[in-house]
């Protein structure tokens, strides 16, 4: 697997490359302080908005009804 390859993403050591972190996984009580300091709404905005521009990336398929 490469970085770039979509199946690398789900594992921590993908979602750390892709974050620019190192391979080492940061401790439990780091990962939870930095996930209550999110604001939610953002993240799920900034989440809606790269979904929206893959969807758009993408062919769209002959939809037949």
């Amino acid at each position: 697997m490469q970085v770039g390859d979509i199946t690398y993403i789900p594992t921590w050591e993908g979602w750390l490359t892709a974050l620019g972190v190192g391979t080492v996984v940061p401790h439990e009580s780091t990962l939870r302080r930095v996930l209550q300091k999110v604001d939610p709404v953002a993240v799920e905005a900034a989440l809606r908005s790269w979904v929206l521009t893959q969807l758009d990336a993408q062919p769209r398929a002959a939809w037949r009804w």
